[in-house]
């Protein structure tokens, strides 16, 4: 009877594990007013589709889109097995700065529901200026005519805090 408990024990534990939920924020820091993407990635070793559900706060959620599924096939010791990553993500924007939390994130798949803790996004009230960042663009031709094609190349200059020390050479070899 203890074996047979051992076992159904270890079988509910390997299923609970066979789950792994990741979610990534793009930007990290995203800015108010503008879009951001928090992409759901699943790996499971079920051939159901995941329903992803949450709660996005004072966000408004502008679209989704399924961004991918890794399908993996391994044999161990004659054994088959197989495992699916699946990536959904979700389009997503809101016009207050400051924590935006995600709530009640729950993926339900294979009869099963996993819950994952909550997310908390740090949103941006302006967009964060590059110190040390100079932008140059020469064009090809400053008087062209209507319909010709021009040339324009953008320099990206960016100025290192490190010292310039100054060594004086007695010979030189």
């Amino acid at each position: 009877m203890k074996r047979f408990i051992f076992l159904i024990a270890l079988s509910i534990i390997s299923i609970a594990s066979a789950n792994n939920v990741n979610i990534a924020i793009n930007p990290i820091t995203p800015v108010k007013n503008e879009a951001f993407q928090v992409t759901f990635t699943i790996q499971s070793s079920s051939e159901e589709r995941p329903e992803i559900t949450f709660d996005p706060s004072h966000a408004e959620i502008l679209g989704s889109v399924n961004s991918g599924v890794v399908i993996s096939t391994t044999i161990v010791n004659g054994r088959l097995s197989t495992r699916r990553e699946i990536s959904r993500t979700y389009e997503m924007a809101t016009d207050k700065s400051g924590p935006l939390v995600l709530r009640n994130i729950r993926i339900r798949m294979g009869g099963q529901t996993i819950p994952h803790s909550d997310v908390t996004i740090n949103v941006l009230g302006d967009r964060e200026i590059a110190k040390n960042l100079f932008l140059d663009a020469e064009v090809s031709n400053t008087n062209p005519y209507i319909g010709e094609g021009l040339d324009v190349n953008y320099y990206v200059y960016y100025r290192v805090q490190d010292e310039i020390y100054s060594y004086e050479i007695e010979k030189f070899p």
